[in-house]
C-alpha cells in the first residue's frame, strides 16, 4: 500500500509541474503579444504624427515661403544634429538618418536641418517635440529640402530606435508610410540638390510667379541664375548667405520676346544654382502658360457716322511683334474683352469741348479693367463702339485672357460738329442758332424740326460752308410745330466730296 501511495503522489506532483509549465508559456506568449500589440500601437502613432507634422509643414512652406522653425534657428548640419542626440543613441540615429538621406537623395553637404516650431503648425494630437520635462532632446528637425521630419530622442519599440518616416517603420504592423520626394504636382514644386522651385500661379497668366527657395551658404561663391532658350543666362539679384526665397514674376524684354517667338512645347526656363562658377543643381520650369504679349489695335481706327450716333471700328490683336514683325505662329491667351470710356464732349451751346463727366476727367487703369462700358468684339477681333454725337474722345481698354492689357485714348472728332444755342422759344415758337464747324466744304444742305424725332417738316436751306470753318445758321419756327418737352433738328449736308452726311440733334427745351 505504502508503494501504491508514493506512486500517486509521484503522478501529482509530475502533473502539477506540467500545468506550471504550460501555464507559464502561456502566460509568456500571451505578455509578448501584449508587449507586441502595444509596440506597434507606439510605432503606429509616432508614423502618424510624423506624417501630419510633414504635412502641415510642406502646407505652411507652400502658403508663407519660409520653413516652419523657430525664430532662433539657424542651418545645422549633418554633425549638428548628431550631437543634438544622447550620446549612447548617436551609432543608430546616424545609420537611420543615414538610410533616410540615401532615400530622399539627399546628401551632407546640400542639406541643412532646422528646429521645427510646433507653435507655428496646426497640430493638435503631437505629444513630442515641446521639451517636455526640460529635456532639450524632445525637439524635431526638419530636413531641408527633402521636407523629412526627424525627432531628435527617439521613439524605442521592438528593441529599435526609430527617429522619422524610414523603410524600418513602413516594415513594422503596415504602417504605409509616403518615402518619396517632396515634388507635389498640384503645386508644380520641384528640388534638386538643395534647389527648392516652386510654380504658384495656374492656368494662363501674365505672372509666372515663381518661387525659389535654397539655403546658401558662401554669398561670394554661390549664385542663383535664370536662362531662357536662346538668350544668355542672367543672375539673379538679391541672394545672400541663409535661407532664401525669391519670387519671379516676370521677364526682361529680351527673354520676353524670345520667349514669345517659340510654340507652347518650347517655352520654358531653367533655374541654376552655381558654386564657384560650376553647376550644381538645376530646375526647369514649363512656362507654356505664361503670356505676357499686351495686346493691341491694330490698324487704322474707321468712323462711320449716321444721323444719330457714330460709329467707332477697329481691330484688335493679341499676337507679339518681334523686331516690328508681328509673330503670326505664336500662341497667346487671346482676347478677354475691351472696354471704353468716354473723356471728352462738345458744349453743345457754346460749341467748346469739355469734360464728359462732370466731376471726372480721366480714369484708372484698374476702373477701366473692371468697370468701364464693354464693347462688342466679334469672333475675328473686330470690335465696334457705339458714340453718342457729340463725343469727342474716350479711352479704351484692350484685356487679354492672361490679364494683360493696354489703354488708349482715341479722338472721336473731325468730320461734322453741330453745335446750337437757344434764343427763345415757346410751345409755337423756336429760335435758335445752329453752329456747324467742317474739316470738308459743305456744298449745300437742309435744317428741319421734329418735336418727335421721327416726323421731321419744314426745310430750311443753307449752302457754302468752306472747309476748316465753323459757320452760325438762324433758324426760326414760328406757328408751324408744337414743341413740348423736346425739339429735334435734323442736319443734311451734301460735302464736296459727294458724300452725304445726315445728323440728328436731340434739344432738352426743359434746361
Amino acid at each position: 500500500m505504502t508503494s501504491v501511495s508514493s506512486n500517486k503522489r509521484g503522478i501529482t506532483l509530475i502533473v502539477l509541474l506540467i500545468t506550471i509549465i504550460v501555464t507559464l508559456i502561456i502566460l509568456s506568449a500571451s505578455t509578448i503579444k501584449i508587449l507586441d500589440a502595444a509596440d506597434n500601437s507606439t510605432i503606429a502613432a509616432f508614423a502618424e504624427e510624423l506624417r501630419s507634422l510633414e504635412d502641415s509643414a510642406r502646407e505652411y512652406y507652400l502658403q508663407n515661403n519660409v520653413l516652419p522653425v523657430t525664430d532662433e534657428s539657424s542651418p545645422l548640419k549633418l554633425n549638428d544634429v548628431l550631437n543634438m542626440s544622447s550620446e549612447d543613441i548617436q551609432d543608430t540615429f546616424r545609420k537611420a538618418l543615414s538610410e533616410e538621406l540615401e532615400i530622399n537623395s539627399d546628401n551632407s553637404d546640400t542639406t541643412s536641418f532646422y528646429k521645427l516650431d510646433l507653435a507655428k503648425l496646426s497640430v493638435s494630437t503631437t505629444t513630442r517635440g515641446a521639451m517636455g520635462k526640460g529635456n532639450p532632446k524632445d525637439i524635431y528637425v526638419i530636413a531641408y529640402p527633402s521636407f523629412r521630419i526627424y525627432y531628435i530622442d527617439g521613439v524605442e519599440a521592438k528593441r529599435t530606435i526609430y527617429f522619422s518616416l524610414s523603410r524600418k517603420i513602413q516594415a513594422v504592423n503596415n504602417v504605409k508610410v509616403d518615402i518619396s520626394n517632396f515634388t507635389n504636382e498640384d503645386v508644380n514644386t520641384t528640388n534638386a540638390s538643395g534647389l527648392n522651385v516652386k510654380k504658384v500661379e495656374d492656368g494662363i497668366t501674365n505672372k509666372m510667379g515663381i518661387i525659389i527657395s535654397t539655403k546658401i551658404d558662401d554669398a561670394n561663391s554661390e549664385k542663383l541664375y535664370l536662362k531662357v532658350p536662346n538668350v544668355e543666362q542672367r543672375q539673379i539679384p538679391g541672394t545672400f548667405a541663409g535661407f532664401n526665397s525669391i519670387r519671379i514674376d516676370n521677364l526682361k524684354d529680351n527673354e520676353k520676346a524670345a520667349i514669345n517667338s517659340l510654340l507652347p512645347e518650347e517655352k520654358y526656363v531653367d533655374i541654376i544654382k552655381k558654386k564657384d562658377n560650376l553647376e550644381i543643381a538645376k530646375v526647369r520650369v514649363d512656362i507654356s502658360d505664361y503670356d505676357s504679349t499686351c495686346p493691341v489695335i491694330s490698324g487704322t481706327p474707321i468712323i462711320k457716322k449716321n444721323s444719330t450716333v457714330n460709329l467707332l471700328y477697329f481691330d484688335v490683336s493679341d499676337l507679339p511683334t518681334v523686331n516690328g514683325n508681328i509673330v503670326q505662329t505664336a500662341t497667346t491667351s487671346g482676347i478677354k474683352e475691351v472696354r471704353y470710356e468716354y473723356l471728352k464732349k462738345y458744349n453743345e451751346q457754346n460749341f467748346t469741348e469739355k469734360n464728359y463727366y462732370t466731376n471726372t476727367s480721366d480714369f484708372t487703369d484698374s476702373y477701366m479693367k473692371s468697370e468701364a462700358k464693354k464693347a462688342d468684339i466679334s469672333s475675328s477681333g473686330t470690335v465696334k463702339i457705339e458714340l453718342e454725337k457729340n463725343v469727342t474722345k474716350i479711352k479704351i481698354c484692350i484685356v487679354d485672357n492672361a490679364q494683360n492689357y493696354t489703354v488708349y485714348e482715341q479722338t472721336t472728332a473731325g468730320g461734322i460738329n453741330i453745335g446750337y444755342s437757344i434764343n427763345s422759344f415757346n410751345n409755337n415758337y423756336f429760335n435758335l442758332d445752329l453752329k456747324i464747324y467742317t474739316d470738308e466744304a459743305i456744298q449745300s444742305g437742309q435744317i428741319q424740326i421734329s418735336s418727335d424725332g421721327v416726323n421731321f417738316i419744314e426745310p430750311r436751306d443753307f449752302s457754302n460752308i468752306p472747309a476748316l470753318s465753323t459757320q452760325t445758321i438762324n433758324v426760326v419756327y414760328d406757328n408751324v410745330i408744337t414743341l413740348e418737352n423736346f425739339a429735334y433738328v435734323k442736319v443734311i449736308m451734301n460735302k464736296a466730296s459727294n458724300e452725304q452726311e445726315e445728323q440728328i440733334i436731340k434739344i432738352d427745351l426743359n434746361m
